[in-house]
């Protein structure tokens, strides 16, 4: 089902203030997402939109198109890239899917791939390889380390894991392994994201003004999380980096 904005605050996609581009070999006049550290004033662009029904589903599973919509919003201009024509690049896209526009958009720039029987499985989960595969591709940041997991020898996404992990898209667990083929929550994707893009808040820090979801109570180790990924606000910090937000102005 396709994630739809809330009436209260319809939220247009747009440029996230924090990413910085550079150049796409792929597709001309597209660019890819990067962080752009050391912000302390700045204006965060919702990339989690609702449902149809009201609810966010922070503890449902992230499917491959949602996965698509979302990293198209973290690119520049991805909504607004004119690449992409009237054709079916995968054997179950058609042009009439809500989510056709942004998946043929990142596949057009080799962002994200289909399987090798043409079709592309749009509603099936993403798993944790996927997201690495995709989060790779969309950092300049020079890893810090790229380490090697027990777990990831031979498979497919063995060197855009070790990437994605070395740039700070994506966590290990705590007993070493990656986990490739792991589902990942809705309120998983959204911490990965917020985290690699240095984007955080507290209930001190949210405005009154805020969409508040029915499933996203505050009493949830995700609420904040959530939040900050399906509010557009403007924010202010005390420190430059590692530090929460003041929202101080909220975007609709």
């Amino acid at each position: 089902m396709k994630e739809t904005p809330k009436i209260r605050g319809i939220l247009v996609i747009l440029l996230v203030a924090v990413l910085v581009p550079f150049a796409a070999a792929t597709a001309k006049g597209t660019s890819y997402a990067a962080e752009q550290p050391d912000q302390i004033t700045g204006i965060h662009r919702a990339y989690i939109y609702g449902y149809p029904d009201g609810t966010v589903r922070p503890l449902g599973i992230l499917t491959r198109e949602e996965a698509a919509s979302i990293f198209c919003r973290l690119m520049e201009g991805c909504d607004k890239w004119t690449v992409v024509q009237r054709e079916k690049q995968f054997t179950d896209i058609n042009p009439d899917r809500w989510s056709y526009k942004e998946i043929s958009q990142l596949a057009k720039a080799g962002v994200l791939e289909g399987y090798p029987d043409g079709s592309f499985k749009p509603e099936k989960p993403i798993t944790r390889a996927e997201f690495a595969a995709i989060s790779s591709k969309l950092s300049s940041k020079s890893a810090v380390r790229e380490p090697i997991f027990p777990d990831t020898p031979n498979h497919w996404a063995e060197q855009p894991i070790r990437t994605a992990v070395g740039r700070g898209w994506i966590r290990a667990f705590g007993d070493g392994t990656f986990r490739p083929e792991e589902q990942i929550l809705r309120c998983e994707g959204m911490m990965l994201i917020n985290d690699a893009l240095d984007r955080r808040v507290n209930g001190a820090g949210i405005t009154s003004e805020v969409i508040r979801w029915p499933d996203n109570p505050v009493d949830k180790w995700y609420y904040e999380i959530v939040q900050e990924a399906s509010n557009s606000h403007k924010y202010e910090r005390v420190n430059k980096q590692k530090s929460t937000e003041q929202w101080i102005d909220m975007r609709r």
